[in-house]
Order: structure tokens, then C-alpha cells, then sequence
């Protein structure tokens, strides 16, 4: 085999926060006839739309296989899909995003650092602090052929800059995050979030929001996988939308 075709895919999921419904009972205390008032309302979130540049995919193209190290790792470039989500609303309201590795099963070393993440592919065997790694799929014998990092960046609402949330909080709440202008995958907190905020760490609000998505690939060592049949990359991970 001449070369394998490496694809990182990104994709996005749009999950409205629940509509909500109030509702209050009055009852006479005295004996006789009483009656009971209802007051119910529900509140429906302004529809939002996601769009992503080239279908939310990063192509390394082909690589020969006369590149790659047989006996340690190799980090591919780092590669950036500008302005790759575009989330646009109706009217002026607050995101919260998810994001969850839907290749977990096939990381290719499971080590992990003092601080939980996994240790990245490379000669060294040391954590890049780029982000916890995802898998990259297999190869014809289930073998996890490498990992990647990825991250969000550049996060624009109406064209004005703004930051993630360090840590998951309540969706829409103030907590103790604190902005950060990269957003690292840390895997999925469910029914936590990562809310979308200005500079002072208050969540902030909008109609169209916009950022950059960053990977860079690290394929195992050549010993490790089978290249009798080609190989193609396989990453894939979904963010789950929240919005107000």
C-alpha cells in the first residue's frame, strides 16, 4: 500500500433546553364548596440552525506509509477548519455546548496523566495539554490506529469575540468557570454544560455564533497496526447543542 487516507469528521447535534411549564392551585380552606385555578404556560426556545463549513470534515489527504515510524508515533500537523460551526438563531439567546467522542472504544494507548488525560503519541510518552485524546477507528485487525486532540477556538457572537467556559456548570447559570478563548474536548458532562460567556464570565447571549475547530492526528507505531490493507482514519465526535 502507497499512502493512507486520514478523515477527522465533526458533528454536530441541536438539542432544545426542555420547554418548560408552570402551574399553580388555590383551594378554599373553609368547608363547602371550593374551587381550583390552573395557570400553565410553556416556553418555547427561538429555533436555531447549525451549518458546518466542508460538512464539519478535516482531510489530511494521502500519507505514505514511508513517513510513518515504526517503532514510535507520529504527529501529524495540526490543522484548523476556520469559522467550522456556525450557529445561527432566530432571536438573541444563550448556547451551551457537549461534546463526546463517538470513537472512544479505539484510542490507541489508554494512559493517562496526573490530570486525566491521555497520555499523548509520541516518543516521549508525555501529555501534550492539548485536550484529552479521541480515537481514530481501527484497522482490519480491531487495532486502534492512533488518537487525535481536538479543540474549539475563536468563538465570535455577532462578530464580537467571545470565550468558553473552563469547566461545565449548569447550562445558563453563572458558576465558577472562568472564561478561556480555547475550548479543549474534555469528553461529555452531562446534564452539566459548557455555556458560551463574556469576558467578565457571565453567560452571554446572541443570534449568530461562530468558531474554529483544531485537530492534530497522531498515528501508532507502523509495528503496531496491519498495513497489508489500507487504512482510513476514522475520527468522529458529536456536540450536543443546548440554547435559551
Amino acid at each position: 500500500m502507497s499512502g493512507k487516507k486520514v478523515k477527522l469528521s465533526l458533528t454536530l447535534l441541536t438539542v432544545p433546553l426542555l420547554a418548560m411549564s408552570i402551574s399553580n392551585a388555590f383551594a378554599d380552606p373553609a368547608v363547602g364548596p371550593s374551587g381550583k385555578l390552573t395557570v400553565t404556560g410553556e416556553y418555547t426556545p427561538p429555533p436555531c440552525t447549525v451549518a458546518l463549513a466542508s460538512d464539519g470534515t478535516i482531510d489530511y489527504g494521502h500519507i505514505s506509509t514511508s513517513s510513518l515510524h515504526s517503532t514510535y508515533s507520529t504527529n501529524l500537523p495540526i490543522k484548523t477548519l476556520p469559522a467550522a460551526i456556525t450557529i445561527t438563531c432566530a432571536s438573541k439567546t444563550s448556547v451551551a455546548i457537549n461534546w463526546d467522542d463517538n470513537r472512544s472504544a479505539s484510542l490507541a494507548v489508554g494512559v493517562m496523566d496526573t490530570i486525566g488525560r491521555y497520555k499523548q503519541l509520541e516518543p516521549s510518552g508525555t501529555a501534550t495539554g492539548f485536550g484529552l485524546n479521541l480515537g481514530l477507528g481501527t484497522d482490519s485487525l480491531g487495532q486502534g490506529v492512533g488518537n487525535y486532540v481536538a479543540t474549539l477556538s475563536s468563538l465570535k457572537i455577532d462578530g464580537v469575540s467571545h470565550f468558553f467556559a473552563s469547566t461545565a456548570t449548569t447550562p445558563f447559570q453563572k458558576g465558577a468557570a472562568t472564561p478561556t478563548s480555547v475550548f479543549e474536548y474534555m469528553s461529555t458532562r452531562s446534564p452539566l454544560a459548557f455555556n458560551f460567556l463574556d469576558s467578565n464570565g457571565d453567560v452571554a447571549s446572541g443570534k449568530v455564533f461562530t468558531m474554529d475547530y483544531n485537530v492534530m492526528a497522531t498515528i501508532t507505531e507502523t509495528d503496531h497496526i496491519d498495513l497489508s490493507k489500507e487504512i482510513v482514519l476514522d475520527g468522529s465526535s458529536t456536540i450536543s447543542l443546548y440554547y435559551l
